[in-house]
């Protein structure tokens, strides 16, 4: 029986290494290895990049509604099943599956992970036949700042907290929602790695061989690199200033945000 595999991981959350780490299991069958400008095969493609049809994307892409890595802007739009051509999504990623080695095997699991599948995992859920999913969420200030950081001046802190807090909110309705599904912190993931690989295997007893203590080749605060796990949120939180706290902390405040927050075990008045 084919299974698919969707990761509900906000971009700066951790998405890269779980989907690194899933694709050297022997029953998973990611989209291929793509290459670097240095040529090496270092990164794994989004299934939102690879949907275009007729010139118009079959699945929207943050880009071209100009919301960037800050989607939850448009929450809308990526959640209504109006936007979508479900077929020819299947079609295009069975296309990139299907170049993968491992696609011959018998009931294989079909990963993919954009980040605005936050927001449209319902729709994932009624368009795909067994479909699993795996939720992870970060501490907001960490994720908040990380992606301030990277647009280069495109968002205010004010906005990247508000798009953290988002993601908190619809997480927690994921959970709440869908059955098949397991949900842990980036926090918990290096931590209590074990733990998590653990309730990855009870959902999916075919990924006996998932191994979350091997180093994986990933961007960080500190670059592109094969590392072990590493929580990067202490030197991000570092990189916040006591204003960018406190703006944080005035979103987080908002009760529209208190269930999600206390769900997930973060505090608005404090970072750590």
């Amino acid at each position: 029986m084919i299974k698919y595999l969707f990761l509900l991981i906000a971009n700066q959350s951790g998405s890269t290494v779980m989907t690194h780490q899933l694709a050297k299991c022997k029953r998973i069958v990611s989209f291929p290895f793509e290459k670097d400008e240095n040529g090496d095969d270092t990164y794994i493609r989004e299934g939102q990049h690879i949907l275009w049809k007729n010139n118009r994307l079959a699945v929207p892409l943050p880009d071209h509604r100009k919301y960037g890595n800050i989607w939850t802007e448009d929450a809308d739009f990526f959640s209504n099943a109006n936007n979508y051509d479900w077929d020819f999504a299947k079609e295009a990623w069975l296309d990139k599956w299907s170049r993968n080695p491992k696609f011959t095997q018998d009931n294989p699991i079909y990963l993919e992970k954009s980040p605005p599948n936050v927001v449209r995992a319902h729709l994932l859920k009624n368009n795909f036949e067994n479909p699993y999913f795996i939720v992870m969420v970060r501490n907001p200030f960490a994720h908040a700042e990380g992606i301030c950081r990277r647009s280069n001046g495109r968002y205010n802190i004010k906005r990247t907290a508000r798009h953290s807090a988002e993601v908190l909110k619809w997480q927690l309705r994921n959970i709440q929602e869908i059955k098949e599904l397991v949900y842990f912190t980036y926090e918990n993931l290096i931590d209590n790695t074990k733990i998590v690989e653990d309730a990855i295997k009870h959902m999916l007893p075919e990924l006996d061989d998932i191994d979350l203590f091997n180093p994986v080749g990933a961007g960080s605060l500190e670059g592109f690199g094969t590392r072990p796990l590493e929580n990067f949120n202490i030197k991000q939180f570092k990189n916040l200033s006591t204003q960018d706290i406190g703006i944080i902390q005035s979103v987080l405040s908002e009760q529209q945000y208190t269930e999600a927050l206390s769900f997930f075990g973060y505090k608005v008045d404090s970072p750590i």
